[in-house]
């Protein structure tokens, strides 16, 4: 039986222009260097000793309940709920990895679109839940998000406004505040019962409400990938549906919707879900491998439920309203963990520095970063929402001890494309003996440039890895990519083949 998962956080970083939230330049994200990287799964290993911790008060909703009131800031930005969230940062040579524990007194996954055949008949109990949720933002470049240019507004997925004051008036009901009137930003976005990617998900000591399906003591962990995104200028119904001015990147995402057409029951659900783990995340590759029943088109039949309905009921699960995969492309490139431990969520997330993907932020060592940080609370659309002031993420020096432990490379050297041939992604990876500027260039046969995925950019020493996504315009072939670094230039010889 495969235990498979997907826990999706939203991490928002941003660069705000409102005196609600000057950056709090006194309090800073310092990121530490290690030798050892931790092991993103959740669990505290004893290389975060060494790094800083810094913790981050956050505001409030006034009523979580009342769809009208989320337009009242005052709450937010008095940042003085109940709740904090305790940040830590630390790095190796080319990636970089964030620590965040916070408090929560139950574990949530269901969502409103779960469903239930306990009255026998198929049914979405459970309208008002949607999953544990925590979200950076980091801008990329100059932004400007007004009119939600005030503290922590941009952290955040949905909310509904009132028809009267809902500035981008949707047939949904729902307006995206993650939209910039200019420029763009990164958004890690990860919640607990879809999103990105799935690897496990495991269970212990557990105890659930039979009503809410919510754990309320005991220990659940969970790896994956966080579903990587970036927000842009708005776009209507029409162009991007409900998500407003948040955009998938490249590559594909890690879930599909768990309904036929006409949205009346789900297309899949599991035959013997061993535990409450197994029951609550539903993955492609447990429909491939026969251990499911239903159909994409026709769903599952009230014969099949009324089979198979008792496994569920046991565990005190319902049948998730997502189907999870693994994602490709650069929506992959976040790696998750996270741990909910009675009352406790901890949750780490690791990325490379560099990824050349122009809808990640590029992390460079010699600058800082601000950002912002939210949590939701199993709360639907966003009425119950903490975000906090803007903070800078800054890197710490390497010293010369830690840069002998880092075992930096002994001179250039620029590898072979993996996979290779490849469609359509693949990873360029090369190493630096010493911080330097670099171009990383690639040419069809003609020798005509293609992209720059690095231009002229300032490097750290060490070992670096940049994904190469072909567009879909872009046939399959030979082509060539050149670093240039410093006196150094190397050419290697990578296959696309569609």
């Amino acid at each position: 039986m495969i235990r498979n998962v997907l826990f999706v956080c939203s991490l928002t970083l941003l660069v705000c222009t409102s005196a609600f939230s000057q950056v709090t330049t006194a309090d800073t994200l310092q990121v530490t260097s290690v030798q050892t990287a931790p092991v993103v799964d959740g669990v505290i290993d004893g290389v975060w000793g060494s790094a800083a911790e810094l913790t981050v008060p956050l505001g409030e909703t006034y009523d979580v309940h009342n769809p009208a009131s989320i337009t009242d800031c005052a709450g937010c930005h008095a940042f003085n709920s109940a709740v904090t969230v305790k940040l830590k940062a630390v790095r190796t040579t080319n990636r970089i990895y964030v620590l965040a524990k916070w408090p929560d007194s139950t574990a949530s996954f269901t969502r409103g679109g779960a469903w239930s055949f306990a009255s026998g008949a198929w049914q979405k109990p459970t309208p008002d839940e949607s999953e544990d949720r925590i979200a950076f933002f980091w801008p990329i470049g100059q932004i400007n998000g007004n009119p939600y240019n005030t503290g922590g507004c941009m952290a955040k997925c949905h909310m509904y406004y009132p028809t009267d004051t809902d500035p981008h008036v949707s047939t949904h009901g729902i307006v995206d505040d993650a939209w910039l009137a200019s420029g763009r930003a990164d958004m890690w976005h990860s919640k607990a019962a879809r999103g990105a990617s799935y690897l496990s998900a495991s269970g212990s000591n557990l105890t659930i409400d039979s009503s809410t399906h919510q754990v309320m003591a005991g220990t659940f962990s969970m790896t994956g990938h966080l579903d990587d995104k970036y927000v842009d200028v708005w776009a209507p119904d029409s162009v991007n549906g409900e998500d407003g001015g948040r955009y998938p990147d490249a590559g594909s995402g890690g879930d599909s919707n768990n309904r036929i057409g006409d949205g009346s029951r789900p297309k899949f659900m599991e035959k013997a879900p061993t535990d409450f783990a197994d029951a609550m995340f539903l993955t492609q590759q447990e429909i491939d491998s026969g251990e499911c029943v239903g159909n994409g088109t026709t769903g599952v039949s009230d014969v099949d439920a009324s089979a198979y309905w008792q496994a569920y009921s046991g565990l005190k699960a319902i049948v998730p309203e997502r189907i999870l995969k693994a994602p490709t492309g650069s929506r992959g490139n976040l790696d998750f963990g996270a741990v909910w431990s009675n009352g406790i969520w901890t949750a780490e997330i690791a990325r490379d520095l560099q990824n050349g993907n122009n809808d990640d932020v590029q992390f460079d060592p010699q600058n800082n970063y601000t950002f912002e940080v939210a949590l939701f609370d199993n709360s639907r659309h966003g009425y119950e929402h903490r975000t906090s002031q803007r903070y800078l993420l800054r890197f710490g020096p390497i010293t010369g001890i830690e840069r002998d432990v880092l075992a930096l490379p002994a001179s250039y050297n620029l590898k072979q494309n993996f996979p290779n041939p490849f469609n359509p992604s693949t990873m360029i990876r090369f190493d630096l003996p010493v911080t330097s500027s670099v171009s990383l260039t690639v040419y069809d046969a003609l020798g005509r440039i293609v992209t720059r995925l690095i231009h002229g950019e300032r490097m750290e020493a060490g070992s670096h890895a940049v994904r190469f996504e072909a567009a879909t315009s872009i046939p399959s072939g030979v082509y060539f990519y050149r670093l240039d670094s410093g006196s150094f230039s190397a050419v290697g010889k990578m296959i696309l083949l569609r």
